[in-house]
């Protein structure tokens, strides 16, 4: 059955506020591992029983990194990457977006240089089962819980702390994405994210649309203002993630590089999937 679309400032913030719209349960991919059951304790997929003192435990994982200079981190991060390739052409969304959000996150946490490259993976591999739907795998299981145990072992901070880390990949390399190709095409720009999925435990209202037991509801998050969410389950990283886009930006300011608008690579809901870009006066 096609999902429930709900659309509209003032229903799409009712159905983000409605304790009976849930997120979805597991996916298929997810078979039993380490990897669905951090999935199942992250705050961002529980439902509100257990929802409110694991948001709690990442607020207080986000609260601690609020003093670090997280613009400043990503700027110079980005600024020698950039320096560093001899690449006339690169897609800025995986050279930088993937990369260096996490990357300065995790310095921030305490991470030392030499490891950074591994928790990038680790926190990669997660994503792209939790976040992509790939299917999970001894690989996956493994870098689980090579980042429990660097970020406070199985326990409410250590899984807190892995959320975060787990919600800075794809979601900040899309609002770096949105930013960018906004200011290289001059445009307004779209939010990152299209809409999120829930499900109904209970028959509910939304408007004058029922949503009945059982169903699944898409809920629109382009038109509406509310990339980051409303109420219980608002991005608890946005402050991080705004700073570190800033100072990707400033970066990518500084140096003679253009975004080839016109080979970019869209997803089927009109975000980009790659954003290439070409050293000045080097375009073929």
């Amino acid at each position: 059955m096609d999902p429930i679309i709900v659309t509209g400032a003032a229903l799409v913030e009712a159905a983000l506020l409605d304790d009976t719209l849930v997120p979805p349960d597991p996916p298929p991919n997810l078979e039993p591992g380490e990897t669905r059951d951090l999935r199942q304790r992250m705050a961002r997929f529980s439902p509100p029983e257990t929802h409110s003192h694991r948001r709690a435990a990442v607020d207080a994982a986000a609260a601690e990194l609020t003093v670090y200079p997280f613009a400043a981190a990503a700027r110079d991060r980005s600024a020698a990457i950039l320096g560093a390739t001899d690449d006339a052409r690169f897609d800025a969304i995986e050279r930088l977006g993937l990369a260096v959000p996490v990357e300065v996150v995790a310095l921030a946490l305490g991470v030392p240089e030499p490891d950074l490259v591994g928790v990038r993976h680790d926190v990669r591999s997660i994503a792209e089962v939790i976040g992509r739907q790939q299917r999970s795998s001894p690989a996956s299981d493994h870098a689980t819980a090579r980042l429990l145990q660097r970020f406070g072992g199985d326990t409410p901070a250590g899984v807190a702390t892995v959320s975060l880390l787990y919600q800075t990949h794809d979601a900040t390399a899309a609002l770096f994405g949105s930013h960018l190709l906004a200011r290289r095409r001059d445009e307004a720009r779209r939010s990152a994210v299209a809409a999120t999925i829930r499900c109904a435990t209970a028959a509910t209202m939304i408007g004058s649309t029922a949503i009945p037991r059982g169903a699944t509801v898409s809920v629109d998050l382009d038109s509406t203002g509310f990339e980051f969410g409303v109420g219980p389950h608002a991005c608890p990283g946005r402050a991080i993630a705004e700073r570190i886009v800033a100072g990707m930006l400033d970066a990518i300011d500084a140096v003679d590089f253009e975004l080839c608008v016109d080979d970019v690579e869209w997803q089927p809901d009109g975000r980009p999937r790659t954003l290439p870009m070409t050293r000045v006066g080097e375009r073929s």
